[in-house]
């Protein structure tokens, strides 16, 4: 059976002609999609190896694929861009899960994560700025 093959409305790779899901604001057809989906596939079987590489795989495919402009799509594609440049420019390290920016916080007071070195930070600013203040009068 030969399979046709069409270019992607987002990416422009020539992908599978076909009917089935897609994203409900990346703008990917759904040959490209199901392409997507069994990469992952492939990374969550190996997960131990693919870890460390599998956010750059989401970031690079959401920022080919911006859809309709929105604001969740700008906002969507600016921070895939901008963790893109952060890993390939900067030398970030690509590993760790992913945090959504919408509710609490995982990383709570006394952990070792950096919302704690920051508070901690900004306590010790605040301790010496009164320490000083009380000194000078």
């Amino acid at each position: 059976m030969e399979v046709n093959l069409r270019p992607c409305v987002g990416c422009g790779a020539l992908v599978p002609e076909i009917e089935g899901p897609t994203h409900r604001y990346l703008g990917a057809s759904p040959g490209c999609w199901a392409v997507y989906g069994e990469v992952l596939e492939k990374e969550y079987g190996d997960y131990l190896r693919y870890a460390p590489v599998h956010r750059l795989t989401v970031d690079a495919y959401a920022a080919q694929h911006p859809g309709v402009p929105s604001p969740q799509s700008i906002q969507s594609v600016a921070v895939h861009l901008i963790r893109l440049h952060l890993v390939l420019e900067r030398g970030l390290r690509p590993s760790g899960p992913t945090r959504r920016c919408n509710g609490p916080s995982p990383v709570r007071r006394g952990s070792s994560g950096s919302t704690h070195r920051f508070h901690s930070a900004r306590s010790r600013s605040s301790t010496s700025a009164t320490r000083r203040t009380q000194t000078n009068t």
